[in-house]
């Protein structure tokens, strides 16, 4: 007679894939609403913050009495922009590659009967 394994619930853990779900989105959520600071142009000892990887604010940079900082400060904070959203699309993709590797062994049939395959 074979005994069952215990469920989540008779265990009282929750399962790895969670866990990887969770954190992977918790992540995601971070690099998305933390804000971005870069050197202020004309400025090298103090960052600035030009919003966050969702919205763009550059009025610290707007006023024309320093000189024209606006295209650069634009420049710095999109390129940064952009890597926040690379490296969200790396976290996505390594978690969802990770959470269908571990889905696809959870869920492979292990008795020899029961695979499938060529007579």
């Amino acid at each position: 007679m074979t005994v069952p394994k215990p469920s989540v619930r008779d265990t009282g853990r929750w399962p790895a894939e969670i866990w990887i779900a969770a954190a992977s989105t918790a992540a995601v959520f971070l690099l998305l609403l933390l804000p971005i600071r870069i050197h202020a142009p004309g400025d090298m000892e103090s960052k600035k913050s030009c919003g966050n990887a969702l919205s763009l604010n550059l009025r610290p940079w707007a006023g024309p009495s320093d000189g024209d900082y606006f295209t650069p400060a634009f420049q710095s904070c999109t390129s940064r922009r952009q890597d926040r959203f690379a490296a969200t699309a790396v976290i996505i993709s390594i978690s969802v590659l990770v959470l269908s590797g571990m889905a696809a062994r959870r869920w492979r049939p292990t008795a020899e009967s029961d695979r499938s395959g060529p007579v």
